[in-house]
């Protein structure tokens, strides 16, 4: 579009519309967040674009990375606000000294791009075939169609799958013809922790495994007709991780233990099988056996309620 109006305008049409290729490094391009421990802005593998690169490292005994990168993705996230902001400082030409800042954002739900779609047209039709190139939902709310002397603007939602192509009009003047749209990730609603795997590229830089802390908690739980609950977990999509068993007393409602895990399931997904055994003081009424599931990530504290063996024991024949 504003190569349109340049090229309309007198004073400029011998002029031609070029984005910029580089970034100036003082003052620096930022990212605005705590979570982070460094930042790197560099030129990306398409013309015109930049990649963003974020470490996380652990912080002291205190502050572990993956604390960092839990909160760090809970704001790539966030549907509240705009998510993480930033500035990228360009730098147009050599002959140009000053940075233009160009606002960054970096959220889930309002960074989009502009190379997931290709558009091809057919003469014969009178169409446009307009596909996602890219490996995920995407939702168009509108696009404009470009040609050296038109704008066509369509509010038209279209929901494209991976791989897919939808029609749409041709416009009678459609030389030179360029797309310009608004689209969106379809993302789940709620969008959970295990749903951020798809979307982000994690990657690991000297520590493949991290100690993660796993508890379960029956403080509000009964003991009067109970002489023990023990808890055994278990993760399917771990076989390496032997069961971890965890007792509970009336003395005793809360019980943890560390386990060694990849770092993605730590900050994406946990889920895990808890075997529980409820023996009673009485010794003669028989074990009560259950099964609770739980994703430790999500919550790696189980809250057992009284309600949940409450539940049980009425169904037990």
């Amino acid at each position: 579009m504003i190569a349109q109006e340049i090229s309309h305008d007198p004073d400029l049409k011998d002029y031609k519309l070029k984005f910029p290729d580089f970034l100036q490094d003082s003052p620096p391009s930022n990212l605005q967040t705590v979570f982070k421990s460094s930042t790197q802005f560099s030129a990306g593998s398409d013309a015109h674009t930049f990649i963003v690169s974020v470490s996380i490292l652990d912080e002291g005994a205190q502050t572990p990375s993956v604390a960092n990168a839990n909160l760090f993705i809970m704001q790539l996230c966030s549907n509240i606000g705009a998510g993480l902001i930033g500035s990228l400082n360009l730098k147009l030409d050599d002959g140009y000294s000053m940075p233009v800042p160009s606002t960054l954002v970096l959220n889930f739900s309002h960074t989009t791009g502009s190379d997931e779609l290709s558009l091809q047209i057919d003469e014969a039709s009178a169409q446009i075939k307009l596909s996602n190139q890219s490996p995920l939902d995407l939702q168009v709310s509108r696009y404009a169609l470009v040609s050296a002397s038109s704008i066509t603007v369509a509010s038209v939602p279209l929901h494209l799958p991976p791989g897919t192509a939808v029609p749409i009009p041709l416009p009678a003047e459609h030389a030179d013809l360029s797309l310009a749209e608004d689209a969106q990730l379809i993302l789940p609603a709620p969008m959970m922790k295990a749903d951020v795997a798809r979307f982000l590229n994690f990657q690991t830089v000297d520590v493949q495994e991290t100690q993660y802390v796993i508890a379960i908690d029956a403080g509000s739980v009964n003991f009067n007709k109970f002489d023990s609950i023990v808890a055994s977990i278990t993760f399917a999509t771990l076989p390496t991780v032997a069961p971890q068993v965890l007792t509970l007393t009336k003395h005793i409602h809360a019980d943890s233990t560390h386990i060694v895990i990849p770092l993605e399931n730590a900050v994406f997904s946990l889920p895990g099988e808890v075997d529980l055994t409820i023996k009673f003081s009485d010794g003669a009424t028989a074990d009560l056996k259950f099964t609770l599931q739980n994703d430790f990530t999500v919550q790696p504290v189980l809250v057992l309620l009284q309600s949940d063996i409450d539940n049980n024991m009425a169904g037990r024949v």
